[in-house]
């Protein structure tokens, strides 16, 4: 399948509707129109009812531009593309060696791609109806019947702060803490609305908690008690797309990447995706979990959930040389997620700073994990 795509600027797109799978619109605005010409470019693409992209503009400085836009404007008309139905974003530099030239206006949108990420799973999903009561403000709900989460977008149009109150009509039983995804805060929901300040050109995603429904994958492997490794499921993101709780060592494949994946996952909302594009140049990056309290003398059972996207992937796990009798274990990884386990014994107690393993991903190609543990199961000598 190759998708045929187009790119409009000044002509209606409905025309050509029969010559493309995917509509494109490259609105550009800054600094001599509104920012929410955006919105209306992502509304017209809309109405022609397929699949679209918005390209926004990352230049400026030359010919009819007077400026390149800011990283606060770059954040509003990235937000509002998708709010308003776009399924991709591809940022228009014109020269990719000259511009950005901004180096916080490229940054941003190096985050915004890290944001929109975490989110995709639900824009792909179903729009739920959201209602707003500040005009200068656009938002978009969608509900994911796979995880049982509504998740909301807000982007403030106008230079200055407003306070917004913003209802979740999918979900309007609901109670309590929402996350608000990329800023570490939550905000309290009652009866499915959620009221927050919103910085002048800035936007908020809000992220409900799953429900019970009878979709919503709330029901698989459920993380031990005594699991000692932190951040098991790969949940805690202080900066997006990056899990909390491990050292990251890049190997001498320098394409290798590590990062949360929305659309993967055994429990919780995320996985751990490892991509290693070759191993002609060695393996990728390697992950080593936070320092734990290990003791001599003490076995403990490593489990971890893992899928593969290329059959036969091994994923190899290297524990510390405290552990006896073996410390390094390679598992077969293929398509479906399995529980992985290995059983090992402490012949000494944890040395300051010492993670207790380090894995990589020695093959090429994608591989996924979730829940990883570390549990004690009983005395050494057993």
């Amino acid at each position: 399948y190759h998708p045929i795509t187009s790119v409009f600027c000044c002509v209606d797109p409905s025309v050509y509707a029969s010559a493309y799978d995917i509509g494109m619109k490259d609105p550009y605005p800054i600094p001599n129109q509104p920012i929410t010409t955006v919105s209306d470019a992502a509304k017209t693409l809309s109405k022609v009812g397929k699949p679209f992209f918005i390209v926004p503009q990352a230049f400026g400085g030359g010919e009819g531009w007077e400026r390149t836009p800011s990283r606060q404007e770059e954040r509003v008309m990235t937000y509002l593309a998708v709010i308003n139905g776009a399924i991709g974003i591809q940022y228009f530099v014109r020269e990719p060696e000259q511009f950005p030239y901004s180096p916080a206006a490229w940054s941003e949108c190096r985050q915004l791609s890290l944001e929109i990420a975490d989110i995709a799973e639900s824009i792909l999903t179903n729009k739920s109806s959201v209602d707003v009561d500040v005009k200068t403000v656009e938002v978009a709900g969608w509900y994911s019947r796979l995880r049982g989460t509504v998740t909301l977008a807000a982007a403030n149009t106008q230079n200055a702060p407003v306070q917004v109150s913003l209802l979740a009509l999918h979900n309007t039983t609901y109670n309590g803490p929402v996350d608000v995804i990329g800023q570490n805060r939550q905000v309290m929901a009652v009866h499915g609305k959620v009221s927050d300040t919103i910085a002048g050109l800035d936007t908020a995603v809000y992220r409900f908690p799953p429900t019970q429904s009878p979709n919503a994958n709330v029901k698989g492997p459920q993380p031990f008690s005594t699991n000692i490794l932190r951040n098991p499921s790969f949940e805690e993101s202080f900066n997006v797309g990056s899990p909390d709780g491990a050292y990251i060592t890049a190997g001498s494949d320098r394409a290798a990447t590590y990062f949360t994946d929305s659309f993967q996952s055994v429990h919780g909302l995320h996985s751990l995706r490892l991509t290693t594009p070759t191993n002609k140049t060695g393996p990728g990056v390697s992950v080593a979990p936070y320092p734990v309290q290990f003791l001599h003398n003490v076995k403990y059972e490593f489990s971890v959930w893992a899928r593969a996207a290329v059959i036969n992937s091994q994923l190899r796990v290297d524990f510390s040389q405290a552990f006896q009798p073996n410390n390094t274990f390679s598992f077969t990884v293929n398509n479906d997620w399995n529980r992985f386990t290995a059983t090992v014994t402490a012949t000494r107690d944890r040395r300051p700073g010492e993670s207790p393993l380090r894995y990589q991903s020695t093959s090429p190609g994608t591989t996924w994990l979730d829940l990883m543990q570390l549990i004690p199961i009983g005395n050494g000598t057993n």
